[in-house]
């Protein structure tokens, strides 16, 4: 076995061409950029025979042959689930074939692995280590013997020492093995075998002292010497937008001509999307990309998360995500105005969407169309339907139903083909399953599963793309890997790299299965150092096989996003430092911004002021000149004018965040609800007979009525909480309020004793006329001139609601006594003290109405947690 090193910024295929490979010799290469770069540069003969290229992969499989049934990496979880009896099911805890799928993805990957060292399970494990081996063991047992059965093998098991045959390689000379930075295990005997039958050469662009030969692999990375001379040039920024236009400046002052740029991690990289005018990827696109898979893929989460506890309605947040997506809202027909119906809908808290949902809100809603009621009853109708699917026949047709026209898109060529490939894929495990297909596999919701099941059929297929005209282009994203052919046979003078920062290089090196590094370097397995070294190696090759390398990094200590600790190495070796001054400064990367999202496309220099905030009053902002206000508008116009306005007069609403649990505002809701309906039942008793006196089924019976009318309100892991702890809480609490009550009127001839359905008074004549209204939630009067105004409270109270609510009813803040029930508590306690009076009042709305703006919040305090705190700016000032 012969090692050839070549030196850094030596051009690598004329170093291969000078090894005169011919018809007898095989070329390994390390991957298809490499083998593709090499063809394409080649010096053709149509009078001489060429050798053999091939990638590290492709060669595999020539020398590691079965004939037994491939099963391929989408078949190979079906076929494992297969052997999952009912006593291995409840032995592991996977009761149907969607508990197993990440359990079988690391199963074949250890196995994987195990063949590559051809060795025997990782030592020194942990216990916890052990059971999970065991499991696999035990689960391999029965697969082998399934396997054996069907006469079928994996596809990631072919590459096993028991599988090696060298008939292919009898029939060449010379095998040479370019750039390969690591072999496994298996792969290290199995040129050792080959050696023993034809020449056999490693080609590697690393100094000697920097490779194993006894391993054939890098052992480490060094700096080479003699390279003082290294031309780079860094160029930090602390955002991504920042280093996009720095890179568009950059392109430009060299003449706009298409450039490669090279990322570690393409894949995550954004340029192409902020930018398409500029940039493309190379980054393979896959059906994934695509609107059909996007629409398929949401209408699955719908189907998987109807909820049958809570008549199968649909999530809301599930609902909003996908009323929120452009594709489904194309299909579905979703305009702007049955948006809004939506969102006025999620708004009003419920948790599970269904028909009779959308029919009560038809019914309350005056701006609602019919043509929107039969929109979701659509949206319902199909998630219905697709449940009801037992083959993939019948998802065909239904796609077909809607229009394939609808996802075709300009970008992509041949989507409907790659469906239909998808489609093939799945039916063939569809045969493999039995008679009876997919029902064997899926004992319950098979539609669901099988739905979700072509989703992962689709994943990674990929497709065409139609190529961007070049003129246009300013750079393209490539993986780094190919930046170490851009020398002398790409012509590029320049070579950009982007993405060098501590999380993409190396990036996130991850075990799926968990062992730590010690084990892993005992068992033969690639180590983590493996994998950082190879990383390295690649960026190396990339600076050094350049003639010059423009660096873009980025520097978010708030992010936790630095250089490199590769690329520091490198700095510190060469002396490199950062460029004082990138081509765009901050001031000027402003300016642009601020002219693109300008209206008038010009830059506007004006200095903010404190003027600048001001939100100025005017007459035309009420209605009839006119304001209505309940007793919690009062209290927000007291703490913030300029609050008051954006909610009520700018009908400015936020949008509203995802409650977890039951919200405080619902949970007040049914409390008021079942203490109001108790005060209409027992009124008449109380004033003809002074009798307080509750039956507890008829309690009962109007809680659970109470809990049936807002279920669809209510989280289904919050019901039993409810039900066993809350309820009986409240219910307790029920008869301790009508006891206090009973005390409070005891000897007392009641008059009136029932909850105030809603008034409206005249308060203030003025330039605005000023109402008050209020909804009391209980009073109470008696002969002998008592008044007595309670409020039900399921959290904190303002004492000023109170005694607003005295003025609205009596004219007078003193004339009632007040009372405050904690229903959660069974706090019973009457307000001795007056916090806002009638005079007081009247001169805060004359104040109001004088001033000529809306004003801030005097106290910093009245800003905490307020949805307006983006647009107040209130720290700007």
């Amino acid at each position: 076995m012969n090692f050839v090193y070549i030196n850094y910024e030596k051009d690598f295929i004329n170093e291969i061409k000078k090894r005169k490979p011919n018809d007898k010799t095989i070329l390994v290469f390390s991957d298809y950029f490499f083998k593709n770069s090499y063809m394409k540069n080649r010096e053709k003969n149509i009078l001489a025979l060429e050798p053999v290229y091939f990638t590290l992969e492709e060669f595999q499989k020539k020398i590691f042959k079965t004939e037994k049934m491939i099963l391929t990496e989408a078949k190979r979880p079906l076929t494992l689930f297969r052997v999952f009896d009912r006593e291995l099911k409840e032995k592991f805890k996977m009761q149907n074939y969607y508990d197993t799928i990440d359990f079988a993805d690391l199963f074949f990957k250890y196995y994987k692995e195990l063949y590559s060292v051809m060795g025997k399970k990782p030592s020194g494990l942990q216990e916890w280590q052990e059971e999970y081996i065991e499991r696999f063991e035990i689960l391999k047992e029965r697969y082998d013997k399934y396997l054996k059965e069907n006469d079928f093998i994996p596809s990631d098991w072919i590459e096993n020492i028991e599988n090696y045959n060298e008939e292919y390689i009898k029939k060449f000379e010379r095998v040479i093995f370019v750039d390969i930075p690591y072999f496994t295990p298996l792969m290290r005997e199995a040129i050792k075998r080959i050696s023993n039958i034809c020449e056999t050469q490693i080609m590697i662009q690393i100094p000697k002292e920097d490779y194993n030969e006894e391993l054939l692999k890098i052992e480490k990375v060094s700096l080479i010497k003699n390279r003082e001379d290294i031309d780079v040039k860094i160029y930090e920024n602390s955002d991504e937008m920042s280093e996009i236009l720095n890179m568009i400046c950059l392109g430009k002052m060299r003449g706009h001509k298409r450039k490669d740029i090279f990322s570690p991690v393409p894949e995550r990289n954004n340029y192409h999307k902020v930018f398409p005018k500029y940039f493309v990827s190379q980054e393979l696109k896959v059906l994934d990309d695509t609107k059909l898979y996007k629409f398929m893929k949401i209408q699955n989460e719908l189907l998987l998360s109807l909820e049958p506890r809570k008549k199968y309605g649909i999530p809301s947040f599930e609902l909003r995500k996908a009323v929120n997506d452009e594709i489904f809202r194309e299909i579905y027909k979703i305009d702007g105005k049955t948006l809004s119906i939506f969102k006025k809908i999620f708004d009003k808290e419920y948790k599970y969407i269904d028909e009779k949902v959308f029919d009560y809100e038809k019914t309350q809603d005056e701006d609602f169309e019919i043509s929107q009621n039969e929109i979701f009853n659509k949206i319902y109708e199909d998630l219905k339907k697709i449940s009801k699917f037992l083959s993939v026949t019948e998802f065909v047709d239904y796609i077909r139903e809607i229009g394939f026209e609808k996802f075709r898109e300009e970008n992509y060529t041949n989507i409907i083909e790659k469906f239909y490939q998808a489609v093939d894929n799945i039916k063939s495990s569809e045969r493999l399953c039995g008679e009876d297909g997919f029902k064997n596999l899926f004992e319950t919701s098979t539609g669901a599963n099988l739905y979700t099941l072509l989703i992962k059929y689709m994943e990674g297929i990929e497709i065409n793309e139609v190529e961007r005209d070049g003129e246009s282009v300013l750079g393209v994203i490539k993986n780094i890997s190919e930046a170490r052919l851009n020398n002398e046979t790409t012509k590029m003078n320049e070579t950009y790299f982007i993405d060098i920062d501590n999380k993409s290089l190396p990036g996130n090196l991850k075990d799926n299965l968990n062992f730590t590094e010690e084990q892993r370097a005992e068992s033969g397995f690639m180590t983590f150092e493996d994998k950082k070294l190879i990383s390295k190696y690649r960026f190396i090759q990339g600076i050094f096989n350049s003639k010059k390398s423009v660096i873009l990094v980025k520097k978010n200590l708030n992010e936790e996003i630095e250089r490199s600790v590769f690329l520091d190495e490198i700095m510190m070796k060469y002396n490199i430092k950062v460029e004082k001054e990138n081509p765009l400064s901050k001031e000027e990367i402003f300016k642009i911004l601020k002219k693109n999202i300008s209206e008038e496309k010009e830059i506007v220099e004006k200095n903010i002021s404190e003027e600048y905030f001001k939100l100025e009053k005017d007459i035309l902002d009420f209605e009839d000149k006119k304001m209505t206000l309940g007793a919690y508008d009062i209290l927000e116009l007291e703490g913030c004018k300029y609050r008051y306005f954006l909610k009520n007069n700018g009908k400015i609403s936020p949008e509203k965040e995802e409650v977890y649990g039951v919200s405080s505002a619902l949970l007040g809701t049914v409390v008021h609800k079942i203490f109001e309906i108790i005060s209409q039942k027992i009124y008449v008793n109380i004033i003809k007979k002074n009798d307080f006196t509750l039956d507890e089924k008829f309690v009962d019976n109007i809680i659970e009525e109470t809990f049936e009318e807002n279920q669809m309100k209510i989280p289904v892991y919050v019901d039993l909480y409810l039900k066993e702890i809350l309820f009986p809480k409240i219910k307790e609490n029920i008869f301790k309020f009508y006891k206090e009550m009973e005390k409070e009127l005891k000897g007392k001839k009641v008059n009136m004793f029932w909850g105030e359905k809603g008034r409206i008074e005249k308060f203030l004549s003025d330039e605005i006329d000023v109402f008050i209204k209020g909804r009391v939630d209980l009073i109470a009067q008696t002969d002998e001139g008592d008044k007595y105004i309670v409020d039900y409270k399921t959290g904190g109270a303002d004492p000023k609601q109170l005694d607003i609510y005295s003025i609205l009813l009596y004219k007078d803040e003193n004339v009632a006594c007040k009372i405050i029930y904690n229903a959660l508590q069974g706090d019973y306690k009457k307000q001795d003290k007056i916090s806002i009076t009638k005079d007081e009042l009247t001169q805060m709305f004359k104040d109001f109405i004088s001033s000529k703006e809306y004003l801030r919040a005097e106290k910093k305090k009245a800003c905490a947690y307020c949805e307006y705190e983006n647009i107040c700016k209130r720290e700007v000032i």
